[in-house]
């Protein structure tokens, strides 16, 4: 079995959106205590309100062309990630390795790598940036890098005779 993978992964619309929906929600409880203690501020709320959901509207359509990217994960835990431009040609490449902690849920898979410059980076995969089968694998490597992470850890705390 290997567990060398390789994705193309597509900007998310989710995670283009999801900031617009924490803000809907955290506005729209301020205009209900506005509105009970400051009624006079409902328009000023509902006004801002307004505007930053058309920015978040208007950011998310124009991110829709955001850059592509290919992740390779080879079976030692590197990480390739090849920048791909509107053409999907390459434009930049990195490489990089898995860290802990990588956290896999049912839409949601986090990655965290480190660069070859030595520089941390968070990468968030949805299912809809990838496509159901492309989830699906990803989902399996990355629950067999936490595994093993988390057993080397375990093993290494052992090992310091912190018990």
């Amino acid at each position: 079995m290997s567990l060398s993978i390789s994705l193309l992964v597509k900007p998310s619309r989710y995670l283009l959106l999801l900031p617009m929906v924490i803000f809907v929600f955290a506005f729209s409880s301020l205009i209900f205590v506005a509105s009970y203690y400051f009624p006079s501020l409902i328009f000023f709320c509902f006004v801002v309100t307004v505007f930053v959901v058309a920015i978040f509207l208007f950011r998310s359509l124009i991110c829709s062309s955001l850059q592509s990217f290919r992740m390779e994960i080879d079976v030692d835990g590197g990480v390739v990630i090849r920048e791909l431009d509107v053409n999907f040609k390459v434009t930049n490449s990195k490489s990089a390795f898995l860290t802990s902690p990588i956290t896999v849920w049912p839409q949601l898979i986090v990655l965290n790598i480190i660069e070859d410059n030595e520089k941390p980076r968070t990468i968030l995969i949805t299912l809809d940036a990838v496509g159901a089968e492309g989830f699906r694998q990803l989902k399996v490597v990355a629950l067999f890098w936490a595994r093993r992470m988390q057993h080397a850890e375990s093993v290494n705390h052992l090992s310091d005779g912190n018990f």
